[in-house]
């Protein structure tokens, strides 16, 4: 498990849920001015036995 503190807790990250055709997960982007979707980690966890979890990682703009 990782450490990460959302920004309302003191910490440095702004973490939100998101819902895309269906599929919820975290967003965790730094605490600052970024465009959305952009500089920022998207995890979903699987939705079958068996599957990995849906992690994507768009560093672009950071």
């Amino acid at each position: 498990m990782i450490n990460i503190a959302d920004n309302g807790s003191g910490g440095e990250f702004n973490i939100t849920t998101y819902d895309v055709n269906n599929r919820s997960g975290l967003r965790i982007r730094p605490n600052a001015d970024y465009a959305a979707n952009k500089c920022e980690i998207s995890y979903s966890q699987p939705q079958v036995a068996g599957e990995s979890p849906l992690v994507v990682v768009d560093i672009d703009e950071c």
